[in-house]
Parts: structure tokens; sequence; C-alpha cells
């Protein structure tokens, strides 16, 4: 007999079979080529509009973080998803700008340190703590601050 809460329940496949052969058949597009930035720069203006027509803009603040270059000891960090840190910092920028240029709010943080420490192991955007605090601090005032 189906109790209360497992009648409210649903239940879906995380992949369908039509999804799995779509993703399948996709020519995938690599982050910060000129190719999947131009088709983002569209996405991202449909974005926008949505946040516009739901009164949401102003109440959006996009997080930029750099990847860190450095741990917290002056170690190089290693690269993450096949790229080093430098060029995820260069690549990331012009996406960042793009939001800027839409109206939406960036907290820009550059010159941060990983932490190897972290609870899930050294990564140039897993940082020291007080990163987090920092982030945590600029939300909050968000947006009087703004």
């Amino acid at each position: 007999m189906p109790t209360a809460a497992s009648s409210r329940a649903a239940s879906t496949s995380s992949t369908s079979p039509e999804l799995a052969e779509a993703v399948e058949r996709a020519r995938h597009l690599k982050f910060g080529e000129d190719e999947h930035f131009f088709r983002w720069c569209g996405a991202s203006s449909v974005f926008v509009d949505a946040l516009d027509a739901f009164g949401l803009r102003d109440k959006t603040l996009v997080v930029a973080t750099d990847w860190a270059e450095k741990d917290i000891d002056g170690n190089t960090t290693p690269w993450s998803m096949g790229t080093a840190a430098p060029q995820a910092n260069q690549m990331f920028a012009r996406y960042y700008d793009r939001l800027e240029r839409l109206g939406l709010k960036v907290l820009r943080m550059h010159d941060l340190r990983a932490d190897p420490g972290h609870r899930w192991g050294l990564a140039p955007f897993h940082y020291e703590p007080s990163v987090y605090a920092r982030v945590r601090e600029a939300i909050e005032a968000f947006p009087s601050a703004s």
C-alpha cells in the first residue's frame, strides 16, 4: 500500500534513450573556442532577457573567481579538465566581460590561492577559506552594495 510520501514521489530516468542518442550525435564545442563563445553569447542574451522578464537582473550577481595559479604554499596548481589556470582565466575573461556588457553585476576576484587541504583535494578552483569568506560577504552585501 502506498504511503503519503511515496504517492507524491516522482521518478525519472536520468538519461532517456532519445537524449543519449542526441548526445552521441552531437558535435562537441570546446569551451573557450570562438564558435562556443559566439553561441554562448546568443544564449546569454536570452538568459538576461529572462532575468529582465522576471525582474531579476538587479538581483543577479555573477561570481567570477579566477582559477588559482598557486596554492597557499606557493606551488603551481595542477591542470584541471585539460587546462592550466592561466589559460582558464584567459578563456573565462570574455565570458564574464560579455555578462557585464549585458548589464549584470560581476564580482571579480583575482590573485587567489588554492588550498591543498581542501576537502575535495587540490584544484585551481578549490580555494583557501578566506576566498569563500570574501565571496560570502559580497553575496550578503548584494544588492545593497551595487
